[in-house]
């Protein structure tokens, strides 16, 4: 996956994120220390998360073979673009995303159209040729036995072990498949829904998660909730965002749970439009945090390009220690400790090594999303 083009999550890392890594040992009383919060840990447990995922056979051929999906019905179902599976940080992740979230505008009046699912691919399946022209791909292989969503639309793409080689390619390994996955079409008017279950052979689904989108009036509004599972580990996810196509204003809320591991990830953001971001004197909110007993929180705001933002450290019952406040502008920022001192390497190595873990761990679950930014452009005419 190439490197996001300049954009407004980009400038926003750029100018306080990554710099929010130099946060010094707080001095204030009223919540945790840098060893309570323990960031070094907190990405311990990420990179276990993350490798989970990694191992995950089946999920990794559905998003290395997404495009391929999305060839084979005519861009009728939307496909994740394929995993990346070299670490980023956490601002180019969640840029990835925003960029595409950005795309998704449309003019006021726009309606939904459809269907997702083709009517004549509805209950098939498709497997994979290796000698399909001009090149390997996905056939219709004709009706199921029995339609697994009797109710609903759909179709089922067979998955198979992914062979990578050095150099970044990969082959279908077609006589080793390792499961399949359905697009069952769910939507009511006024809403796009498709959801996406993973299945992998003989087991229970590891991915079942629905996207949507809708246009009601001036406001487009994209969702996606469910989950992604090794088997053993459940990874949460819940994403709303929303734009109203007469102000501009745009909104957006995404949350990533894991139980078993007492980690949540949060992050939203608000403006006035998506050019506020990307200006020299823009104006916006945004929110980012990483919890594991206790939360490392990091804000910031910008107010005609004049930053003002915080690092906190805070424990269960919400009460928060500052630990590096945040000024000046997104060319000159000014980031200090919370009594205006020097910042401490320390902090800046622990949390830094979180925030990448963070960002991989977001990487590895964005692709998945795919279909709820290509709904939007799909299906608005």
């Amino acid at each position: 996956m190439k490197k996001p083009t300049y954009h407004w999550l980009t400038r926003f890392a750029a100018a306080a994120l990554v710099l929010s890594f130099a946060v010094a040992c707080n001095d204030d009383s009223t919540g945790p220390g840098l060893d309570e919060v323990d960031p070094g840990g907190t990405a311990a447990v990420v990179g276990d998360i993350v490798g989970s995922l990694e191992g995950n056979e089946p999920l990794v051929s559905y998003s290395t073979m997404g495009e391929a999906i999305g060839a084979a019905l005519g861009g009728g179902v939307p496909a994740p673009p394929a995993l990346d599976m070299e670490p980023q940080n956490l601002a180019q992740a969640l840029g990835r995303y925003s960029q595409q979230l950005g795309s998704c505008s449309v003019e006021p009046g726009a309606v939904m159209a459809g269907p997702l699912i083709p009517t004549e691919l509805n209950n098939t399946v498709f497997i994979w040729d290796p000698q399909a022209t001009p090149t390997p791909g996905y056939v219709n292989g004709g009706l199921l036995d029995q339609d697994p969503y009797p109710d609903f639309d759909n179709v089922r793409f067979m998955l198979y072990r992914i062979a990578f080689d050095p150099f970044g390619g990969w082959e279908v390994l077609v006589d080793q498949p390792v499961g399949y996955v359905d697009f069952v079409d769910e939507s009511a008017d006024p809403t796009f829904t498709l959801r996406i279950i993973v299945t992998p052979t003989g087991a229970s689904p590891v991915v079942d998660y629905t996207v949507g989108c809708s246009i009601v009036g001036f406001t487009g509004t994209l969702t996606a909730s469910g989950f992604i599972t090794d088997g053993q580990t459940q990874v949460n996810l819940d994403l709303w965002a929303e734009q109203n196509f007469g102000t501009d204003a745009i909104a957006l809320d995404f949350d990533l749970e894991v139980p078993s591991a007492n980690l949540a990830i949060h992050f939203d953001a608000t403006a006035a439009s998506a050019d506020e971001f990307e200006s020299e004197t823009g104006t916006f909110s945004a929110n980012f945090s990483v919890t594991r007993n206790n939360t490392i929180r990091f804000s910031l705001a910008a107010d005609l390009g004049e930053l003002s933002g915080l690092v906190e450290f805070c424990d269960a019952a919400d009460n928060c220690a500052t630990a590096a406040i945040i000024s000046g502008t997104f060319d000159q920022p000014i980031i200090t400790d919370a009594q205006g001192g020097a910042l401490n390497p320390e902090a800046i190595a622990a949390l830094g090594e979180l925030f990448d873990a963070a960002g991989a761990f977001v990487d590895h679950l964005f692709p998945l999303l795919g279909p709820a930014y290509d709904i939007c452009l799909g299906g608005v005419t």
